[in-house]
């Protein structure tokens, strides 16, 4: 199992302590700044698990945290069946 963890944080300072927490505990945290590079890392990396910070403000307007969810989703789905 690859322990990927992809964290999706706007706030530096939050970013740091999961890093922290996560990578002490032998995960290997993948970061985004943003929802949109979320997606993009998603999509491009074998993702275990997705914390996601639900206020960032791309994701404020309803419309994109729809799209978000669904797209990731997608992901999600396309991963396991890999597996």
């Amino acid at each position: 199992m690859a322990n990927n963890i992809l964290y999706i944080e706007d706030n530096p300072d939050n970013m740091t302590l999961v890093q922290r927490a996560l990578e002490a505990r032998g995960y290997r945290l993948l970061k985004a700044m943003n929802g949109l590079d979320g997606v993009a890392v998603a999509e491009s990396e074998q993702v275990d698990l997705i914390l996601l910070d639900i206020n960032l403000r791309i994701l404020m307007d309803t419309r994109w945290r729809v799209d978000f969810a669904k797209a990731i989703s997608v992901n999600f789905h396309q991963c396991r069946s890999l597996r």
